[in-house]
């Protein structure tokens, strides 16, 4: 369920929705491609009514990349395919899943993006993101990234997060001051 509202964040009171109406325009800007050689810019596609080739690139885009993740993501299935769980259960006080946040919806696409800018199929990409690195954001790997252990309450260091998810893929950075970012991340949590 995506739900309508005037925010990327998912209340507690709204455990069936997988990402909100904002967070899928950040997760479609964020696929959208950059070069302007094989499509108009982002911006001249939300300015004014895209001729309907770009209308239908966009849109295939858009379900090539979620039906990939749900084939990818055994969680997703749960979810969106079969109805078995809710997104909620994902988000709760013993379990927090990568990809029923915000932040980590939009570090998921900016790895992808970043691996399909470098010549890689979407669905290799995908299965190489997922498979990397742990999705559980308990896990060490994601503290003072997208998860403060002290506080228990999420962060928004996407950029990193992205970079942990290109490194677990067995891929380089985006950039070597992502890279550094993330160095110097890991470095303070040994402290």
């Amino acid at each position: 369920m995506v739900l309508f509202t005037g925010s990327v964040n998912l209340p507690e009171s709204k455990p069936k929705a997988v990402t909100s109406i904002l967070g899928l325009y950040q997760i479609l800007k964020t696929l959208y491609p950059k070069n302007k050689k094989y499509a108009p810019s982002f911006r001249s596609i939300i300015r004014g009514r895209p001729i309907d080739d770009d209308l239908d690139s966009v849109h295939d885009l858009a379900t090539q990349y979620w039906a990939t993740l749900v084939a990818a993501v055994p969680e997703y299935k749960r979810v969106i395919q079969a109805g078995t769980k809710n997104a909620g259960y994902y988000r709760s006080d013993t379990r927090n899943h990568l990809l029923f946040r915000p932040a980590g919806q939009h570090a998921l696409a900016r790895a992808t993006e970043c691996l399909l800018s470098r010549g890689e199929d979407l669905e290799d990409a995908i299965a190489a993101l997922v498979g990397g690195s742990t999705m559980n954001l308990f896990d060490e790997e994601w503290h003072s990234i997208l998860w403060n252990q002290d506080t228990k309450k999420m962060m928004n260091e996407v950029n990193v997060a992205e970079t942990v998810l290109l490194l677990g893929a067995g891929k380089d950075a985006r950039s070597s001051q992502a890279q550094q970012r993330l160095d110097e991340i890991i470095e303070e949590r040994g402290k």
